[in-house]
């Protein structure tokens, strides 16, 4: 049997001589999760591009990035058939809306995406979309931050805390590893290198103090359309936060607090 993960390796590489990067990287993440659904190529039937689609639809994932996935599978399976390798013909690929776009919540692999999307764009942008996900705060709370606002600890431990908070007392946000880690990098290349960065007092700092609110909103529309997310928002990250969480073991009550819901009801709507 043929390794398909091994061969996504191969299809990624000769990919790179007909398109841009951003391509490459996203057909190779979607060649990537075709191949754990059917791992060999005596793995794949008729209908393996029909059922990649379904399992993606399942994760509410947008119809356009479902087309964009299947796509980029077809692809793949061209690729393995003019190299030898027997696939089956497939069938017509149906794809459905998701149930509510306003509940929906990106995926692991969706984060990702939208992480290696992000790093791709300026600063400070980049860093403060990339946090999202790793702290479940909102846009304004994230850009109201100032230095005074960040404990970064020897043992690599970073904890916001957040002051000026919408509708909820003060509170403490520890960051996941990954986020930490992308703070203190963030600390270290990326907020040396901005116009006016040792005069502001912001940790994410704008042309006037600290970066807007309208402007990253604005940014992130730009980059949902690039990476065929059309339901992706702040909120839809502080859902994932939430869900992240609970599979880590946090309990809803201290969840709720790290994200600011004092009404646990509330919280439990997420």
């Amino acid at each position: 049997p043929v390794d398909l993960r091994a061969a996504v390796d191969d299809f990624a590489r000769d990919l790179r001589t007909s398109r841009s990067a951003n391509t490459v990287g996203a057909y190779r993440l979607w060649a990537t999760a075709f191949a754990k659904g059917a791992p060999t190529d005596e793995a794949l039937g008729r209908d393996s591009l029909q059922r990649f689609a379904e399992t993606l639809t399942r994760q509410e994932l947008a119809p356009r990035s479902v087309r964009l996935a299947v796509s980029a599978a077809r692809k793949f399976l061209g690729w393995l058939e003019r190299h030898g390798v027997p696939v089956p013909p497939q069938t017509k690929v149906e794809t459905a809306r998701p149930s509510d776009p306003e509940r929906w919540t990106p995926t692991d692999f969706q984060v990702r995406r939208l992480l290696e999307a992000a790093s791709g764009v300026g600063q400070p942008f980049s860093t403060v979309i990339s946090l999202l996900p790793y702290t479940g705060m909102r846009i304004s709370e994230m850009l109201d931050l100032t230095f005074d606002d960040a404990e970064v600890r020897p043992d690599g431990v970073v904890i916001f805390s957040i002051r000026r908070a919408k509708n909820t007392r003060a509170r403490r946000v520890p960051l996941m590893r990954e986020g930490a880690l992308l703070f203190r990098s963030y600390l270290l290349d990326g907020r040396p290198t901005l116009m006016g960065a040792t005069q502001s007092p912001y940790l994410f700092p704008g042309q006037r103090q600290s970066y807007k609110r309208k402007s990253a909103e604005g940014q992130l529309r730009s980059l949902r359309d690039e990476i065929a997310m059309p339901f992706l928002t702040h909120h839809a990250l502080r859902r994932w936060y939430v869900r992240t969480m609970r599979r880590r073991g946090a309990s809803d009550s201290d969840i709720a607090k790290i994200i600011g819901h004092s009404n646990l009801a509330t919280f439990l709507d997420y």
